[in-house]
Parts: structure tokens; C-alpha cells; sequence
């Protein structure tokens, strides 16, 4: 059976920390590729800016195409209505239904898991990895894990990576810094003028 991590975000934009994480997870838990899924509409985040859907696609594209384990699916931009990850799952299971699944996130995000809809179908789906940054407070995640019910926690996995202390809102709220980015999403951003010209 395949060992698939799934990867979802808004991705605005990619950035080097994304990368790192994704590299590490294969390595680490030794899966056969990871999916990076954009979202489409998300129903728990309001953000000031984002690209269209196919320049964000376009972004994933360049950054991932050197790591042939790197995939890429389009299933919650072409999904109408809010993305919710049990849908996600749903239409993964469709195009790998011989897999299991890893769903990939970072600890700020898991410890919001308990407003996700259908957490319950989701757990029964897939582990998830939980990655904690360098100096983050491990016991207050490891806390809220212990604190949910027996059938999620033991599908949970909370392992230290030391992927770079950056994210895309801290990118955007100061300025398009190439430092962050793979040199070809830079290129892009640059060519296309995303993100109102605020490059470096």
C-alpha cells in the first residue's frame, strides 16, 4: 500500500518553508510522494489578498517541478463551495484508492482541529503529521492531543522539524522578500505583479 501525505493550504504564496517541511515528512515517515493541495474557498480564514487560483497553481507547479515526489492536485480549487478537508479526503481516496493517507500540517493549525468539519470521518482517514517548530511550546500541543478524544489522538504524530521560522502572512504583511522563495516563484510574482508589486 502507498504511503501518501497530503499537503493543504492556501499556499499565498509557496515559500521555502513549505518545501522544507514536505522534504522533511517524506524522508521522516518515509512516504512515496506528498500531494500539495491548495485550497479553493476556505471557510476559517479571512485574508486581505490572494491570487487566482491559477496563478497559485502556477506557483506550486514551478516550485515543485524538480522533486519528482512532489504532486500536485487541483480537487478543492475545482470543487465549488467552501473546502472542507473531509472533502478532500473524499475526492483523494477517488484518484488513490490504494493509499494511506498522512495529512501534513503544522502545530498552529492542528490545535484549531476541533472546528473542522466531520472530524470524526476525517480521523478514521488519515494520521496526522504534525510538525512543531523550532522553540515551540511542545507541551502545551502535546496537551491539547492528550485532551481530544481516544479515537483522534492516537491518529495523531507530533514530530520537531526545523523548517524555517517564516509563514506566508509574514512574508505579505512586510514585503516580497526572495530570501523566502524558490527563485522561480519569485521570477513569477516579479512577471505577473502579484501581491501589488511588493517585491525585494
Amino acid at each position: 500500500m502507498k504511503r501518501i501525505g497530503l499537503f493543504g493550504g492556501t499556499f499565498n504564496p509557496i515559500h521555502n518553508g513549505h518545501l522544507q517541511l514536505a522534504e522533511g515528512v517524506l524522508k521522516l515517515f518515509k512516504l512515496d510522494y506528498i500531494y500539495f493541495i491548495p485550497t479553493g474557498l476556505s471557510y476559517h480564514k479571512e485574508v486581505e489578498y490572494i491570487p487566482s487560483s491559477k496563478d497559485r497553481l502556477k506557483m506550486l507547479e514551478l516550485a515543485t517541478e524538480e522533486n519528482d515526489s512532489f504532486l500536485i492536485s487541483d480537487c478543492d480549487i475545482k470543487r465549488p463551495g467552501p473546502t472542507y478537508t473531509i472533502d478532500t479526503i473524499k475526492d483523494m481516496n477517488e484518484l488513490e484508492p490504494e493509499a494511506e493517507f498522512y495529512w501534513v500540517m503544522g502545530s498552529d493549525s492542528f490545535v484549531n482541529i476541533l472546528k473542522w468539519k466531520d472530524l470524526k470521518g476525517i480521523g478514521k482517514s488519515v494520521t496526522f503529521l504534525v510538525a512543531l517548530r523550532a522553540g515551540e511550546n511542545k507541551t502545551f500541543v502535546e496537551a491539547y492531543r492528550d485532551s481530544l478524544p481516544f479515537h483522534l489522538k492516537e491518529k495523531v504524530i507530533l514530530f520537531e522539524w526545523p523548517i524555517q521560522n517564516i509563514s506566508s502572512n509574514k512574508i505579505k504583511k512586510t514585503i516580497i522578500d526572495k530570501k523566502y522563495l524558490p527563485k522561480s516563484v519569485y521570477e513569477y510574482i516579479k512577471l505577473k505583479g502579484l501581491y501589488h508589486g511588493t517585491i525585494k
